[in-house]
């Protein structure tokens, strides 16, 4: 039997663990309703079986969560990654001014409170930075502890290089202001890539929808053969337009 993996919350036992998202009934409500209103319409326009249209609606609605949250996660995953681009920046800019690491962070959380809000996901890691200073935890600790719950790459290897830098008395400011460099670029190239695939991901969407208009002005043309035969052409159309779409959406799906 596969082990589940363990959730990390951090030194202090209140941190977030990015690796695993956790709905709200708000979050789960919109999911179903989404995926249980997409399937239901499908299966009903192919097939106009009420029965198997309810049945649809409730699978649908349960991959529907599933779907939404994978959504949701890979937004905060996104937001994540931006605020802390910017926390680098306030830091570089603090460690600049002559600061030293404990003050520049200092520094760092109020700046972020006024960009974002004290209760935003950059600022809480920040904050949260700051209370192991405070009570004794080295700072290599807690931004080792949060990069582990990070699943982000950037910030791994962020933490890793400053660890052996700071030990080693090595140029913190130079290190924290090419990571904000680097991953600054990186998203540059992300944005850039997402405007280029943009209007392929509205084509993809405008054309997926056509079998639905298709398959509706046959039905009202009438069809021939036995019922079975009927429900099985259907049944492979279905699965061919799900196949496409899965397809499309893996081709403009483009990651760094």
């Amino acid at each position: 039997m596969k082990k589940e993996k363990e959730v990390n919350i951090g030194v202090f036992g209140d941190a977030i663990d990015y690796h695993v998202y956790y709905m709200s009934f708000g979050d789960k409500l919109v999911g179903f309703l989404l995926g249980a209103l997409i399937a239901g319409a499908v299966l009903q326009i192919f097939f106009g079986i009420l029965i198997l249209s309810a049945i649809g609606c409730v699978l649908g609605g349960l991959a529907g969560i599933k779907i939404y949250c994978g959504v949701l996660k890979r937004k905060r995953d996104r937001n994540l990654k931006i605020q802390f681009r910017d926390m680098l920046e306030s830091l570089s800019t603090s460690l600049g001014s002559g600061k030293n690491v404990k003050d520049s962070f200092e520094e760092t959380y109020s700046d972020l409170c006024s960009q974002y809000g004290d209760s935003s996901l950059i600022a809480r890691e920040c904050y949260l930075i700051n209370t192991g200073i405070a009570n004794g935890v080295n700072i290599e600790t807690m931004l080792s502890d949060f990069a582990k719950r990070s699943n982000n790459e950037d910030i791994e290897s962020f933490s890793e290089i400053f660890e052996v830098a700071n030990r080693a008395g090595g140029n913190i400011k130079n290190i924290v202001y090419e990571t904000k460099n680097m991953i600054s670029d990186r998203l540059d190239v992300e944005l850039e890539l997402e405007t280029m695939v943009s209007g392929k991901k509205n084509e993809l969407n405008i054309m997926i929808i056509m079998p639905l208009i298709v398959v509706t002005m046959i039905k009202g043309l009438g069809t021939s053969g036995t019922a079975m035969t009927v429900f099985a052409s259907k049944l492979i159309a279905l699965c061919i337009f799900v196949a496409a779409y899965a397809l499309g959406k893996k081709m403009t799906d483009i990651k760094v």
